[in-house]
């Protein structure tokens, strides 16, 4: 069996590709795309929208926290009307790794924080990461981060930062990322008695502050 082994995307730069669920033809199996955390001990993937997987093929995401996937149901496995637990294939070819950090937390205002222009953003939140994706212009390096306001804070609400550094060079080349950001262990202590929350993310999107929301349900 050959090794395979799933493109990482660096924090630096990700250049992927952009995938949706498809049935190319009646003959053809249909495809799913997900979000994932991976599991190495128990060789599985837990989908952000609530299915363990078990790929065929698990040897690609050693030393994998994140991925995005896109996969087909294994032969010989029925899946039985409400089952959460599915057997599948990767197509690698087709899928990649996310670059996982943890949020970071601050008491300095966010707002003043130094912070580049994207050219589009968006954001999804579950099983205890923020996955966000995001368009910018680079001629170098780029980094990224999401950070947390301690001193902004609300019975319901998240308030988080992305911030987007390149450098002092203005970027010519077009380029997009994946990441997927550790939300803190004790967020439902700070929440508590609260099933869900809204996770705000504010980012500069072509020179202006836009907010992005995502719904988090916590996981007890």
């Amino acid at each position: 069996m050959k090794c395979i082994k799933l493109v990482f995307s660096l924090s630096v730069l990700l250049v992927a590709l952009t995938l949706t669920s498809c049935l190319d033809s009646e003959t053809s199996k249909r495809q799913y795309v997900s979000y994932v955390t991976v599991v190495e001990s128990q060789m599985a993937l837990l989908s952000d929208d609530g299915y363990t997987l078990y790929p065929s093929d698990f040897s690609g995401f050693a030393g994998l926290e994140r991925a995005c996937v896109l996969y087909t149901l294994q032969d010989g496995y029925p899946v039985n009307e409400g089952s959460k637990v599915l057997h599948v294939d990767i197509d690698t070819s087709q899928s990649f790794g996310i670059y996982t950090k943890s949020i970071i937390q601050t008491s300095v205002p966010i707002d003043s924080l130094e912070n580049k222009s994207l050219t589009d953003f968006n954001l999804f939140a579950a099983n205890g990461y923020v996955t966000t994706y995001a368009t910018f212009m680079y001629q170098n390096k780029a980094y990224f981060d999401l950070v947390r306001d301690l001193n902004k804070e609300s019975n319901d609400t998240l308030y988080l930062k992305f911030n987007f550094n390149k450098g002092a060079t203005d970027g010519y080349y077009s380029a997009y990322s994946y990441n997927s950001f550790r939300l803190p262990g004790d967020l439902r202590y700070d929440f508590s008695g609260k099933d869900s929350i809204v996770i705000a993310v504010s980012a500069n999107v072509n020179s202006e502050a836009k907010n992005f929301y995502s719904n988090y349900k916590f996981n007890y």
